[in-house]
């Protein structure tokens, strides 16, 4: 399936979309950021986002707020039970790549997960597009992870210990920087700028975000990383709706594809954005 021809595919997937959360009583909005985190996800690590001011990795962002009990740590399930994406359709093995999002215990853990060791045959080969050095090379083709956070406390715990660099992890991976460190003796992992997929999510109770919203991180642009939305189930005005179909998610060849170009109304977006950050508003 082609870009240009996926319109109406994209439409139907939207509603399918809303029709799973009146059936399953959740939010729209957080089952979109789920949808879309599991989207980009497919997307080939070498095709960005591109606009006037340039191209930008299409790594996001997602944090779900809502009280307790309203859905938050279900959303990921229900998108996993009536979507089935490409990467974890069982009849296409050669894509079968998803194992899950990942809670990463710190920001040095983040880069771990995207690699994996080379077998001994290949650690000559240190010229391969999927390697990360001699040592490593990147868990599958599209060189991707999602990560996620239950609840946004264990994050403000990690973030708490001494030393911690967890918001600046982020803030680099949203970015496609370079991503991680090397010790003494080759420990770690570097992962090279704009050569991977990274994609968030944490659900926030509203009474909860000081690390996304203290002084400091909003200062180093941590909030500005997130898109907000409202995690508050969606409750359907009739009660005997019919259970939707998993949906199938068309894929999309990237073959030809570069990048990612912006719409008009895109672009007069960003600029705008950029006109008020020049006027200091």
């Amino acid at each position: 399936m082609s870009m240009e021809s996926s319109f109406f595919e994209r439409r139907e997937s939207l509603r399918h979309l809303y029709q799973v959360a009146e059936f399953t009583w959740s939010s729209p909005w957080a089952l979109l950021a789920h949808a879309m985190l599991r989207a980009l996800n497919l997307v080939p690590w070498k095709v960005h986002y591109e606009t006037q001011m340039g191209q930008q990795p299409v790594n996001t962002c997602w944090a779900l707020v809502g009280s307790t009990g309203a859905g938050k740590s279900s959303s990921e399930g229900v998108v996993d039970m009536y979507f089935r994406f490409p990467d974890s359709t069982p009849s296409m093995t050669d894509l079968q790549t998803w194992e899950g999002s990942v809670e990463a215990g710190s920001g040095e853990a983040i880069p771990d997960w995207y690699a994996e060791s080379r077998p001994p045959k290949d650690e000559d080969d240190t010229t391969a597009e999927n390697s990360i050095d001699n040592k490593r090379r990147y868990r599958g083709k599209n060189h991707a992870a999602v990560f996620h956070y239950d609840e946004v406390g264990k994050m403000n715990a990690l973030n708490a210990r001494q030393g911690s660099t967890l918001p600046e992890y982020i803030k680099s991976g949203f970015s496609g920087e370079s991503l991680g460190r090397v010790l003494a003796g080759g420990h770690g992992t570097m992962l090279k700028k704009r050569t991977y997929r990274f994609g968030m999510s944490i659900n926030m109770q509203p009474k909860r975000g000081g690390l996304l919203f203290n002084p400091d991180q909003i200062a180093g642009g941590l909030p500005g990383r997130f898109v907000f939305v409202d995690a508050k189930p969606l409750m359907p005005e009739d009660e005997g709706l019919t259970r939707p179909e998993i949906f199938v998610v068309p894929l999309v060849a990237w073959t030809d594809i570069g990048s990612i170009k912006a719409t008009e109304s895109m672009e007069t977006a960003h600029k705008g954005q950029k006109l008020g950050l020049l006027k200091g508003s």
